[in-house]
């Protein structure tokens, strides 16, 4: 049987060094051997569950910082993961379209679709640290379906996005809602 606690991550995007708590995996005799691509967020059902979780958080600081070597594996993937989104063609398909096409013709496994998921996921988290502070939006969905628009539209996009084309896309409603509905149920 699996358990899990808290640890830091080490990960290093090209010069950057960042550092992040996400849940690890270890197997029966005690190795980690997974953990979240993402940081995790505190969340909980009372007062209470939120101390015990960031009481667990802090103490996963003293021990040992997991260096996240895979994911200059994951990197070495990004660009296979970006040509299934432009396949994808959420413009054309919208997201049911999407979700369909995932299932039943990309010949990805439900594994590799949660991968691709999860991908999508941190790359319209890091739009979120970028740009958050830098455009003026008028509310949290707006702002949700926007930064998944921008990673429908594919990889060259993503790299040359700016504030003020990000600015021209919530003022002219230059997205659809939301790509995120694609990957439902994976």
């Amino acid at each position: 049987m699996s358990t899990w606690n808290h640890r830091v991550v080490k990960t290093q995007y090209s010069a950057e060094v960042c550092y992040g708590i996400h849940e690890a995996y270890y197997d029966d005799n005690g190795k980690v051997v997974s953990w979240t691509m993402r940081p995790v967020e505190v969340t909980g059902d009372s007062i209470q569950d939120l101390r015990t979780t960031l009481i667990q958080m802090l103490e996963c600081l003293d021990k040992e910082v997991i260096d996240d070597q895979i994911n200059n594996e994951r990197m070495k993937f990004d660009a296979t993961k970006w040509g299934f989104i432009e396949a994808m063609n959420y413009n054309e398909r919208g997201y049911d379209g999407c979700h369909e096409w995932l299932e039943t013709e990309s010949g990805l496994s439900k594994h590799d679709i949660q991968i691709l998921k999860e991908f999508v996921g941190s790359k319209v988290a890091e739009l979120n640290i970028k740009f958050a502070t830098k455009v003026k939006c008028f509310s949290d969905d707006t702002w949700s379906d926007v930064r998944y628009q921008i990673v429908a539209n594919g990889e060259e996009f993503y790299n040359t996005i700016t504030a003020e084309k990000i600015q021209s896309m919530i003022d002219d409603m230059d997205y659809k809602e939301s790509f995120a509905y694609s990957f439902l149920d994976f």
